[in-house]
C-alpha cells in the first residue's frame, strides 16, 4: 500500500502542485476569499430588498490598498420584526441616520447586507486564483502519471534485468 501511494503521490508534478495549489490558497483568502464564500453562502439564493437606516459608521483597524475599511451598523424591518446587520465597506458612501437599500435573504431575513457596498478586490482576486489553479493542473498530472504506475505495478509482470559494462541490459 504504500509503494503504491508514493507512485500515486509521489513526484515532481504531486509536490510541486500541493504547495502552489497550499500558497495560493493563502492569497485567494487573503484577496477576498473569504468574503466571496460568505457571499456565495448566505447570498447566491433569492434576496429582497427593504429600506433600512444606517445607525454608525466605525472606523476599522484594516485598510485594503491604504483606504480604511468601516463597519456600517444599520437597521431594517420585515413582516413587523427589526432586524440589524452589518457591512464592512469603504467609507464616503452613507453617514448615520441615512437611509439605505438592505437586501436580505428570503429564507433567512436575518442575513442582510447593504446594497452595493463591498469590499470587493476584483482583479487581484481574480489573479490570485490563477495559483491554487496551476497547483490543480499539476496535482492532476501527477496524479494521471500515478495512476499509470499504479496500473504497472498491479498488472505487470516481474523482470530481472541484467547490466554489464558498456552493453545494454538484457532482461530475462
Amino acid at each position: 500500500m504504500s509503494v503504491r501511494l508514493r507512485i500515486l503521490l509521489g513526484g515532481f508534478n504531486n509536490q510541486f502542485g500541493w504547495l502552489f495549489l497550499g500558497f495560493g490558497l493563502v492569497f485567494v483568502w487573503v484577496f477576498g476569499g473569504s468574503s466571496a464564500l460568505h457571499d456565495l453562502a448566505f447570498f447566491s439564493g433569492e434576496l429582497a430588498v427593504t429600506e433600512g437606516t444606517v445607525s454608525a459608521v466605525i472606523e476599522t483597524n484594516v485598510s485594503l490598498n491604504d483606504e480604511t475599511i468601516y463597519k456600517y451598523r444599520y437597521s431594517y424591518v420585515v413582516d413587523n420584526v427589526t432586524y440589524t446587520g452589518v457591512t464592512k465597506a469603504f467609507r464616503g458612501r452613507y453617514k448615520e441616520k441615512d437611509n439605505a437599500v438592505v437586501e436580505y435573504s428570503v429564507r433567512d431575513h436575518g442575513r442582510s447586507r447593504i446594497q452595493g457596498l463591498s469590499i470587493s478586490t476584483g482583479m487581484a482576486f481574480l489573479i490570485a486564483l490563477l495559483f491554487p489553479l496551476v497547483g490543480l493542473i499539476f496535482i492532476s498530472l501527477g496524479v494521471r502519471k500515478g495512476l499509470r504506475g499504479g496500473r504497472i505495478l498491479r498488472d505487470g509482470k516481474q523482470a530481472q534485468a541484467y547490466w554489464s559494462r558498456g552493453k545494454l541490459p538484457v532482461f530475462k
